[in-house]
C-alpha cells in the first residue's frame, strides 16, 4: 500500500484499517484471484514461465535476431545448458552459462580468404591430390646440409696438389686439441668435401657435427701453413644440434640483454640472433647457439630460462625440410637433369625464356605458377607452399628418414 493511497482514504477506512476489518476481505480476493489462475493455466498449456530477471530469456529455438539490430561486427551467443554426450568413462554432465562474444567480421575475411584461395587454386588447374613425393625428394629434404668454410689463401691456390697438402697440415694441426676437447671422439677425423674456387680459396664442407662445430672458432686455426697465409670464414651458424629457440622473449629485452645475462652462465654461448619470421607487436623468438654440448643440454633439460627476473621457455631449433626445386622449370620435386616440364630454361622472376640472361636481370617479377607478384620459386606460391606442406606430412610418416635429423618432427 503507497502512501498516496492511504493518504486519500476516508477516516472511516483508515479506522477499518487499523482495527482489521479489512484483513478477512484481502484474504477473499486474493483466494478467488489464485482460483482464476490455476483455472486458466488447465485451460492454455502453450504459457511459459516468466523470467524472474529483467534479462530476456530465449529458448534453445529462437534466436536472437533483435540484439543485433545494428552491425557492430560483433555477435553475441548465448550458450544454455546442454548435456554433453560421454564416453564410456563416467563423467559428469558440462553445463555452460557463460556468454561467448565472436568477432563475425574476422570470420567473413577468413571465409573470404579461404574461398578466393579456393578460387586461384582451381584456376590454376592444381590438383593437390596428385602430388607424389619420391623417396629421393624425402631423403634430400631429410638431410641437413651444412654449410660450407672458406679458408682466404695468400698466395692464391693454383694446383690441386697444394690443395690436399693444405688440408692434411690442417688436420695435423687441430688434430690434439681437438680431440682434448672431445675424448669421446672415436671416429676418423676428415675433411668430407673440399675444393678450389675460383678466386684460388679453399673451400671446405664438414658433416662431422663435433668437428664442424669445433672449427667455427676463428683462433683454433694456424695462422700459417706451408708458408701459407690462411684467414678463416667459418660459418654463421652453428649446426641446429648446438641451437635452441628462446621463445616469447618481449621486445624490450634487446638480443645484447640477452647475451649480457646469458654470457655468465654459458661461457660456450656463440651467438644469438632474433627470428625474423616470427616477430609480433609484442614478442619474438631468438635462436641461441652454444659450442658446448654440454651447455645447450642443460638448458633443455631446464626447460627454462631466467631473463631480467623473468621464466622464458625454451625448445631444441629444427631446420626447416629443403625443398628439391628444379633449375629450368622452377617446379618442385625434380632436378634440372630430369627435367620434362620444358624445352628452355625459364626465367623465375618473369616466366620467359632465360637463354639472353642480360634481358632477365631486371626484368618483371610475375611468378609463371600463379601469377602473382613474386618470384616462382618463392615459398608464397601455393603450388610450393602445398608441396612443402605434403612432403612434411610424408616426412611425419617415414620415421627412419626423420629420427636422425629431425627427432621432434612428428610433434609439429
Amino acid at each position: 500500500m503507497s502512501y498516496e493511497y492511504y493518504h486519500n482514504l476516508s477516516s472511516k477506512q483508515k479506522d477499518r484499517i487499523c482495527s482489521g476489518e479489512v484483513f478477512p476481505e484481502t484474504i477473499e480476493e486474493l483466494g478467488s484471484n489464485d482460483k482464476s489462475n490455476n483455472n486458466n493455466n488447465t485451460t492454455n498449456n502453450s504459457l511459459k514461465r516468466h523470467a524472474t530477471s529483467e534479462r530476456p530469456r530465449h529458448s534453445d529455438h529462437e534466436e536472437q535476431s533483435n540484439t543485433n539490430s545494428y552491425d557492430t561486427g560483433w555477435t553475441t551467443i548465448s550458450n544454455h545448458k546442454q548435456k554433453k554426450k560421454l564416453n564410456d568413462k563416467d563423467e559428469r554432465i558440462m553445463l555452460n552459462t557463460t556468454r561467448t562474444f565472436t568477432n563475425s567480421m574476422h570470420c567473413r575475411e577468413r571465409q573470404r580468404t579461404i574461398i578466393t584461395n579456393e578460387n586461384n587454386q582451381n584456376q590454376l588447374g592444381i590438383n593437390y591430390n596428385e602430388i607424389r613425393i619420391s623417396n629421393y625428394e624425402l631423403n634430400y629434404a631429410a638431410d641437413y646440409h651444412y654449410p660450407p668454410f672458406k679458408l682466404e689463401c695468400e698466395p692464391k691456390l693454383n694446383d690441386k696438389r697444394q690443395g690436399v697438402k693444405l688440408v692434411n697440415e690442417l688436420i695435423s694441426y687441430i688434430k690434439k686439441d681437438f680431440l682434448h676437447e672431445n675424448p669421446f671422439f672415436s671416429k676418423p677425423i676428415l675433411i668430407d668435401v673440399w675444393w678450389i674456387d675460383l678466386e684460388g680459396n679453399l673451400r671446405m664442407i664438414i658433416k662431422t657435427t663435433e668437428l664442424h662445430v669445433y672449427l667455427c672458432k676463428k683462433e683454433r686455426y694456424a695462422k700459417e701453413l706451408i708458408n701459407i697465409k690462411i684467414n678463416p670464414i667459418p660459418p654463421v651458424h652453428l649446426p641446429y644440434q648446438h641451437t635452441i629457440i628462446l621463445k616469447w622473449t618481449k621486445h624490450e629485452i634487446t638480443d645484447q640483454d640477452i647475451n649480457d645475462e646469458l654470457i655468465v652462465n654459458y661461457k660456450s654461448l656463440h651467438s644469438i640472433s632474433t627470428m625474423n619470421d616470427t616477430l609480433n607487436e609484442r614478442t619474438r623468438h631468438v635462436k641461441i647457439e652454444l659450442l658446448e654440448k654440454k651447455d645447450y643440454e642443460t638448458i633443455l633439460n631446464n626447460k627454462k630460462i631466467n631473463l631480467t627476473g623473468q621464466l622464458y621457455e625454451v625448445d631444441e631449433f629444427l631446420p626447416a625440410p629443403r625443398i628439391l626445386i628444379c633449375g629450368k622449370c622452377n617446379k618442385p620435386g625434380h632436378t634440372k637433369k630430369a627435367c620434362q616440364s620444358s624445352l628452355f630454361d625459364i626465367c623465375r622472376r618473369c616466366g620467359g625464356d632465360r637463354s639472353k640472361i642480360e634481358e632477365h636481370k631486371q626484368c618483371h617479377i610475375k611468378c609463371h605458377h600463379c601469377g602473382a607478384a613474386h618470384m616462382s620459386t618463392d615459398y608464397k606460391c601455393p603450388i610450393l607452399d602445398d608441396y612443402r606442406r605434403q612432403l612434411i606430412s610424408e616426412l611425419k610418416k617415414t620415421s627412419r628418414k626423420t629420427s636422425a635429423t629431425y627427432p621432434a618432427l612428428h610433434s609439429i
